[in-house]
């Protein structure tokens, strides 16, 4: 609706239709009426936004998924949204193990210290405990961990797709209004010559 608003105007500036692509890719170039430029970078958005909204969808489900499962076979906490809780929960088989890290960290950290030990481990350590039923589990919640991971490395691909086909689209729109625009320029300033050059003669 907007588009169809626009094309009624007509700007003097390259940076007005650039911008234009540059908010909405193709926008600047259908109003230069070059339709088929602009129908290509309407698909390539309309394309890269409906994947990036997918893979959104997909790592929120995967989320779930995998807390729900450690729930179910950890005893873990589903509704803690602290990354570094799960991160533990998928490199550690239980609770304990995490623990006896911390201490190990603790003693490299203050070997002759017992008190400075405990206190490191006190205030790092996680409240919510988990215990993995077997390995069998643990190595299934990793994968599902992984498949997350894959997910946001594709969706951070596609929006480095979205800014670039912005970018481009803002750089070729501003190329061709350009070009248009110097055209049209010198079009009318030849039109006006000759009439002004008919309107000389006709004073004689």
């Amino acid at each position: 609706m907007i588009i169809f608003l626009l094309t009624f105007l007509n700007f003097k500036s390259p940076l007005i239709y650039a911008g234009l692509s540059g908010i909405i890719p193709g926008t600047g170039t259908y109003l230069l009426k070059e339709k088929e430029i602009a129908k290509i970078y309407f698909l390539s958005e309309g394309f890269l936004l409906t994947s990036y909204f997918l893979s959104e969808k997909t790592i929120k489900n995967t989320v779930s998924s995998y807390k729900i499962f450690a729930k179910i076979h950890a005893d873990a906490n589903p509704y803690i949204k602290d990354e570094n809780y799960w991160i533990n929960v998928e490199n550690f088989f239980s609770y304990d193990e995490y623990l006896e890290y911390l201490r190990r960290k603790a003693r490299i950290l203050y070997p002759d210290d017992k008190e400075k030990q405990e206190e490191y481990v006190k205030k790092n350590k996680l409240k919510e405990k988990w215990y993995w039923e077997d390995e069998k589990k643990w190595i299934k919640f990793m994968k599902l961990r992984e498949r997350e991971r894959k997910i946001e490395q594709i969706q951070n691909l596609i929006f480095q797709g979205i800014i670039l086909n912005h970018a481009i689209s803002f750089l070729q729109t501003y190329f061709v209004s350009e070009k248009k625009l110097k055209k049209l320029k010198m079009g009318f300033y030849f039109e006006n010559k000759n009439y002004f050059f008919f309107l000389t003669i006709a004073t004689y």
